[in-house]
């Protein structure tokens, strides 16, 4: 079997199987040495890389808003918060199912994490139209 075609097949199974595969796509192109990987190996760069840099950024950008007095200040402290729970929460539920190999655990703390996000932005999106 030809070595390239086997890889894009992995990557496109990895990243077709998450809530945003575009986004995936985008972290697994800029991790250094995502190509070299198995499947196993580009989730463990999605959960540990990926998961933690968004929401680390999230985090960031909302205390920065927060601190130029830009209005939405309940949904920002909200978002603080969701994006607080991803990373002390579910991504360490999701490493430790992974490092197990409990596959469905490690799924579902990913998917609690990508939850807290959309309700994030479901939030600020309330907020906005209230305003």
């Amino acid at each position: 079997m030809d070595f390239m075609k086997e890889k894009k097949t992995q990557i496109t199974f990895a990243y077709s199987h998450t809530p945003y595969p575009n986004q995936c796509v985008a972290s697994l192109i800029l991790y250094p040495g995502s190509d070299k990987l198995n499947v196993y190996g580009l989730a463990g760069v999605l959960l540990n890389h990926a998961i933690t840099v968004k929401a680390n950024t999230a985090i960031e950008k909302t205390h920065q808003l927060q601190k130029a007095g830009v209005g939405l200040k309940q949904g920002l402290a909200s978002c603080a918060s969701k994006y607080n729970a991803i990373l002390v929460t579910h991504i360490p539920q999701a490493n430790a199912a992974f490092e197990k190999q409990d596959f469905k655990g490690a799924e579902l703390g990913a998917t609690a994490a990508a939850n807290e996000a959309s309700s994030c932005e479901t939030t600020v999106v309330k907020t906005l139209h209230r305003g």
